[in-house]
């Protein structure tokens, strides 16, 4: 019963060191808490059960734990080839538990057949991973921030291949130094490759960091540099306007007093001609859309001169009080926005419209557009349709910022119209009805 209840211990502690990094720290997308707590019981209840029926054989019971908990993740995760990088993560963990393990049997003078003969040990042992996973996800939550981890399949199978390389010379290096108390400075050399080990493993780590932080100083530099320039357009064409309003105005009686003579006279078709050219010069003059937020009005502006054929409908309006920052009011709207304007701009109709709504503290954007063709997806990503280097980006960009928000984005097509939605929680700091 002893061992029994030490097997299971043992599959759960492996089980909580790989989901929390994997679905939390990575922010892997899993289908929802409700079934990852069903699998996590129903996955221990089936292991424990095969263990007690002694359908798991002992030597292959660390093979056997393995594949329960992948099968475990497979039936978690929201896009099943995922399971990749779940498998990759769990090397990964697998070295770190490795390394540990190996100070540990160093320091207290261990041997693997103290292992082998004694379940507290090997459960003592297992510990520390799962220590060092939760410190983690401690570190994660204090920063209240959504991760994003993105890896190509280059990087994925280097980190395959150099986990797997690491795991086979640790493993035996550790099972050749940790089995003959004899000689000392086997078990250094076991030492020495652990530390190795995780200098490459930090290398690894660190290269990521500084790759995923450089990628996102980019974008924001180059929003930022875009920002600043369509808001300078804007406020120009905004004065622009209004030294136009104001000469008409002053010789807004000059053009009533002239249309009045030429009604007087009979000139009737040439005093209707004189108005409609006045009601076009006031369609001219008519203030740009007002959306709420100078920042949306001027990108709409922007593309609207841009775009001229295109004919582009606002509803909504967007609250002054909100907790998002301009570049995340920049990277969504101008995205949203500008992919739709280019792609209404190849169909016949021509048309986009953008509906804001604010529900409490909660913001959402509608923005529909004609398009001929559905979105180009590839795996949960939406792709550019364009052959030209540095598209594709936008809609990325918009994905990464609302998941950043803990928001929601869909994008759907029907009858030649393409549906941008996007949710974002807690977006306003004044509750709106």
């Amino acid at each position: 019963m002893k061992v029994f209840l030490f097997e299971v211990l043992a599959y759960l502690t492996e089980y909580m060191k790989l989901m929390p990094a994997a679905f939390i720290f990575f922010g892997i997308s899993y289908v929802s808490k409700k079934r990852m707590i069903w699998t996590t019981a129903l996955s221990t209840l089936f292991f424990s059960i095969s263990s007690a029926l002694g359908l798991l054989p002992v030597r292959t019971r660390t093979l056997s734990m393995t594949v329960i908990i992948m099968l475990s993740a497979l039936f978690i995760l929201k896009k099943k080839q995922n399971i990749v990088y779940i498998f990759v993560i769990y090397i990964y963990i697998c070295i770190l538990d490795m390394i540990i393990n190996g100070f540990i049997m160093y320091s207290f003078g261990l041997e693997t057949a103290n292992i082998k003969s004694g379940t507290l040990i090997y459960q003592l042992l297992n510990m520390p991973t799962l220590v060092l996973v939760a410190l983690f996800m401690l570190i994660k939550y204090r920063r209240r921030k959504n991760i994003t981890y993105r890896f190509s399949k280059s990087y994925t199978i280097m980190f395959a291949l150099g986990g797997a390389a690491i795991v086979f010379y640790l493993t035996s290096i550790q099972l050749f130094a940790f089995s003959d108390t004899s000689v000392s400075h086997r078990k250094l050399l076991a030492v020495a490759l652990g530390i190795c080990s995780l200098i490459f493993i930090a290398i690894i780590v660190l290269l990521i960091s500084n790759k995923s932080q450089n990628d996102i100083l980019k974008r924001e530099n180059s929003a930022a540099v875009r920002m600043t320039e369509i808001l300078e357009e804007y406020y120009l064409m905004l004065l622009k306007k209004e030294e136009e309003t104001n000469a008409f105005r002053h010789d807004m009686k000059s053009h009533l007093y002239c249309m009045s003579a030429l009604f007087d006279e009979g000139k009737t078709e040439e005093g209707r001609s004189y108005l409609s050219d006045l009601t076009d010069r006031i369609k001219d003059l008519k203030k740009s859309i007002d959306t709420g937020n100078d920042l949306v009005s001027a990108i709409i502006s922007d593309l609207s001169s841009k775009y001229p054929d295109i004919s582009f409908s606002w509803k909504g309006h967007i609250p002054d009080e909100m907790k998002l920052s301009s570049f995340e009011i920049c990277t969504v709207f101008s995205n949203i926005l500008k992919n739709a304007y280019e792609a209404a701009s190849a169909t016949a109709e021509r048309t986009v419209e953008a509906v804001v709504k604010a529900y409490n503290t909660n913001l959402l954007i509608i923005v529909s557009n004609s398009s001929d063709a559905a979105p180009v997806t590839e795996g949960d990503r939406f792709i550019s349709g364009k052959a030209e280097e540095g598209h594709g980006y936008g809609i990325r960009n918009v994905q990464d910022c609302v998941h950043n928000l803990n928001g929601e984005f869909s994008l759907s097509f029907e009858d030649g119209t393409v549906t941008t939605e996007v949710l974002i929680p807690d977006a306003l700091t004044a509750v709106c009805v």
